[in-house]
C-alpha cells in the first residue's frame, strides 16, 4: 500500500463526508490537535496552521488541519505549543457545540481557501 503524502485531520462532518483522504476524529479541537502531534510523530508536518487565527474560534469545537509528508525541524514545537495556547485560551471555557453547524460551514471555508491557495486538488 502507497503512504499517503498529505493527511487531513478533521472532526468537521462536511469535510469527512467529501473527501477521501481525511483522518476523521470523533471529538473536539482538542482532540484534532492530539492526532495531529501523533502524524507529526510519524515524520508529517503541518501545511496550514494548528491554531485559528482568530481568537473566538477558539470556541469551536471544529478544525481542520492539512498535514504533508516531510518533517520541519520546529514542527514538534509548533504542534506541542499550539495545544498550550489552545488549554490556556479555552481555560475554564467549554467549547462552543451549541453551533456546531455555523463553525462547520466556517471550518469548511477555510479548509477550500487553504487547498486553493496550496495547491492541493482532492476529488
Amino acid at each position: 500500500m502507497k503512504e499517503r503524502q498529505v493527511a487531513i485531520i478533521s472532526n468537521n462532518r462536511l469535510i469527512q463526508d467529501r473527501f477521501e483522504n481525511v483522518i476523521s476524529i470523533d471529538g473536539d479541537f482538542r482532540d484534532v490537535l492530539l492526532k495531529v502531534r501523533d502524524y507529526i510523530h510519524l515524520n508529517y508536518r503541518p501545511v496550514t496552521h494548528p491554531l485559528p487565527s482568530s481568537s473566538r474560534m477558539f470556541l469551536s469545537p471544529i478544525r481542520t488541519i492539512i498535514l504533508t509528508k516531510g518533517m520541519l525541524s520546529d514542527s514538534i514545537e509548533v504542534i506541542e505549543s499550539s495545544i498550550q495556547k489552545y488549554d490556556t485560551t479555552l481555560g475554564e471555557r467549554q467549547p462552543d457545540w451549541a453551533h456546531r453547524e455555523d463553525y462547520e460551514l466556517i471550518d469548511a471555508e477555510l479548509f477550500q481557501s487553504s487547498l486553493a491557495e496550496i495547491g492541493y486538488l482532492f476529488s
